[in-house]
Order: C-alpha cells, then structure tokens, then sequence
C-alpha cells in the first residue's frame, strides 16, 4: 500500500523528504550486499520505501522502491463571507480593547449597579454623591459611545466591500477617547 503523507508535514521537516527516501532507498539495497545491521531513518522515510519481493527462482536479492504520494493538504483559500467575519471579529477584539482602556469591565458593572441604585431612590433624596455617579455614568458613556459609532463606521465600511478588496483593507485605528 502507497505511503501517504500530508505536504504540510513534508514542508514542516528539517530535510527533504524525497531525497531522503531516495537515500534511503539506495542504503537498503546497499545493505543487501553487506549483511551490516539495517539501516534506519526517520518512521515516515522508512515507511515510504517499500521491499519488493523477487521469487527465489529469479535468483536475484528483493528490491527496494520508493512508494509514496504526498497529499496536498492547504486549505482553500477563505471565502468572501469568511474573509468578511474575520474582519468584523477583529474589529469586535479591537473595540473591546479600546473599551477596556476606557473602563474596565470590572468598573463598568460596578458604575452600571450604582446607577441602578441611584436611579431607584427618590429625586428629592439623591446626594451630590450620588450626582457624582450620574456625571461619571455620563462622562463614561460618551467615550464609549464614541467607541461604539467608530465600529460601527467599520463595520458599514465592511460591507460595502467588493470582494477583491477584503485582502487589503486596513482597519482605521481606534480613537483615543
């Protein structure tokens, strides 16, 4: 049965891999004559030199062959929609990065559970404190909102891409709000 081996593990070895068999190859014949211990080499070389049996009335020592196809195994290339998603993932990595920078997601729930808080208590009762959250709440939503319309812009930016030029847009850098 023919060798199979994927061209991704061919292209990953430190050596030839058809040179090597060949070698290979040429050592075990060579071998037939000296009656020295086999020689060895890597498993997949090894595998991929196959021993020929010559029936004893032909009177001449088995043969050795090369027996291998080395399958091609590259992925196809990306299609549109998943060049497309790749990009608006990039974008949603980026956002939340710019976002974190702003406010950590820690803080945010917090600010987020004291709003909620003082939004459940009277008006007439809220504090200058609790103003104080309002205007943080408020200060922290506008970086973020701006955060939020520059992926946005991103995003339409994506769609409206022909399909020949997903490979050469460039995301336009996140501001510093």
């Amino acid at each position: 049965m023919t060798f199979q081996i994927n061209k991704s593990e061919v292209d990953a070895l430190p050596f030839d891999f058809a040179e090597a068999v060949e070698a290979h190859r040429l050592a075990l014949i060579e071998h037939r004559q000296t009656g020295n211990a086999t020689p060895t080499h890597d498993p997949r070389v090894e595998a991929a030199v196959r021993r020929v049996i010559v029936p004893l009335e032909e009177g001449r020592p088995d043969d050795f062959v090369a027996d291998f196809e080395i399958v091609d195994d590259t992925p196809p290339p990306p299609t549109s929609s998943e060049q497309r998603a790749k990009l608006l993932r990039n974008i949603q990595v980026e956002h939340a990065a710019a976002a974190a920078r702003v406010i950590s997601p820690a803080r945010a729930r917090l600010l987020s559970m004291d709003v909620s808080r003082v939004y459940a208590k009277p008006a007439e009762s809220r504090t200058p404190a609790d103003d104080a959250i309002f205007a943080q709440h408020a200060a922290i939503q506008a970086r973020l909102n701006a955060l939020t319309y520059h992926t946005a812009t991103l995003e339409v930016e994506i769609e409206e891409l022909a399909d020949d030029q997903l490979d050469s847009w460039q995301m336009t850098a996140f501001p510093a709000v």
